[in-house]
């Protein structure tokens, strides 16, 4: 005589994986809490105890490693090793801000001192990768942040905090498709706001509309959504491609360089730098992305470490020759803010077709991978090295540099997080109560089922 089978497993084993392009009205909002106008009054009342829930509750390692898994109508295939993660990062990182706010921050705060402030952010920005690569090993999961906040601080801390992490993914995305249509534009020798649409009722500086940005910006989601190992393979080509243009940047930078161009090293003091790399650190964005493509990594406990450590130097190095680069072919006060490089290429008079091919390829990838974020485990071996210094110094660097920020980023910042709150008060706290008591009660009865047995 046969086991029986609990109604899920078989429910498991007998749906097939739906589409990422179907979806119904239950992938929305399908909690019991928002099913008729009178459960979610009902809910609306439970708020407080609800949230008291949220706050106390602490999700542990083998729910989000075991439990939640099975909730997810579609698996994850191991596919990628330490070679994919790293030049996905590269590919995800280079190009977020190299190409956009080096010549704007050495032109306005930081002079040929630039090069400092990459190299400050880079430092600050591999102290965070040490503590994402702990975390990704104890917890090969694809929620990120948010699942490792989830076990140690809690739903409501990791709510906030994810939602924090995915308006830096989304404005980081919008900055990269508007830096691409002005470069694009620049390449075919017309203004940088050529392909834009002006609103004259709109305050000046948020009245540029950019259509072609958001067309490149879909394109690259569709083909992100097309499947993780062809991402893989196709941002593993571009990043050798792309790695041997920013060799080529780089040793054209130096070849043309003029060392009187860095005699003024520090033209707006030490102030300046720290302002800078503040500002440079966005250029780092992205390499939290391998952290979230645990679930997907053949070894996460050896993989991921070597992804991100061995991805972050590399780039925190790039960084820094690409900017002495630029700021030894040109003076600091003659960078082109909107289109630093293939400016530059043009005024130490390379041919100009040469500086915008280079550019325009370089911004491809960097647009195309920037929205690459991600929507039998192996043994816990993993650690953070010189414990609690290396925590320790990566949050006090992380600190200063935010304290360089203007009051505008702060009062931003509150914005966004309130308008969070909110969105977590009437509908967060109730679909995450409802998910969690769910599961829980699911995955309680399968075990009482097979002990049975």
């Amino acid at each position: 005589m046969e086991p029986p089978t609990s109604s899920s497993s078989i429910a498991a084993t007998s749906s097939k994986p739906r589409s990422y392009w179907r979806w119904s009205k239950q992938d929305f909002f399908p909690e019991p809490s928002f099913q008729t106008g009178k459960t979610y009054r009902e809910a609306l009342a439970n708020t407080c105890p609800r949230l008291k829930d949220r706050l106390l509750n602490r999700s542990t390692d083998s729910h989000e490693l075991l439990v939640l898994p099975k909730a997810s109508e579609n698996r994850m295939a191991r596919c990628l090793t330490w070679w994919d993660l790293t030049w996905l990062a590269f590919g995800a990182v280079v190009g977020s801000g190299i190409f956009v706010v080096t010549g704007q921050e050495a032109h306005f705060h930081a002079g040929p001192a630039i090069v400092l402030s990459y190299a400050a952010s880079g430092f600050s920005a591999l102290l965070s990768a040490f503590i994402y690569a702990e975390f990704a090993v104890e917890v090969p999961v694809a929620g990120g942040s948010f699942s490792f906040l989830r076990i140690e601080l809690g739903d409501f801390l990791a709510f906030i905090a994810a939602g924090n992490i995915l308006l830096e993914a989304l404005v980081g995305a919008a900055g990269l498709g508007r830096s691409w249509s002005s470069y694009f534009a620049t390449m075919i020798k017309n203004d940088s706001d050529y392909f834009r649409i002006r609103i004259d009722s709109f305050k000046t500086g948020f009245n540029l509309l950019d259509p072609l940005a958001v067309v490149v910006l879909l394109i690259a989601n569709g083909i992100a959504a097309s499947g993780t190992r062809k991402t893989s393979i196709l941002t593993w080509l571009s990043s050798i491609v792309t790695f041997f243009i920013i060799g080529f940047i780089i040793i054209i930078g130096f070849v043309h360089g003029k060392s009187s161009n860095l005699t003024d090293f520090f033209p707006y003091g030490a102030k300046g730098v720290f302002n800078a790399a503040a500002v440079v650190y966005w250029s780092y964005t992205g390499f939290d992305m391998v952290a979230t493509m645990a679930e997907e990594t053949k070894n996460p406990s050896r993989d991921i470490p070597i992804g991100l450590i061995g991805s972050m130097s590399m780039i925190t190095v790039i960084y820094c020759l690409m900017a002495l680069a630029l700021v030894s072919m040109v003076n600091y006060t003659e960078i082109d803010p909107e289109a630093a490089y293939s400016v530059a290429f043009v005024q130490i008079g390379l041919f100009g077709w040469i500086g915008y091919t280079v550019a325009a390829c370089v911004w491809f990838l960097a647009t195309l991978v920037m929205s690459f974020l991600p929507k039998k485990r192996q043994p816990k071996v993993w650690g953070v090295p010189l414990v609690p210094w290396v925590p320790s110094l990566s949050i006090a660097t992380n600190l200063f540099l935010m304290g360089s920020l203007g009051s505008m980023a702060f009062f931003r910042f509150l914005i966004c997080t309130g308008v969070m709150l909110l969105y977590y008060l009437f509908v967060g706290v109730h679909a995450t109560y409802d998910v969690d008591h769910g599961i829980g009660q699911e995955s309680n009865q399968d075990e009482r089922m097979e002990s049975a047995n």
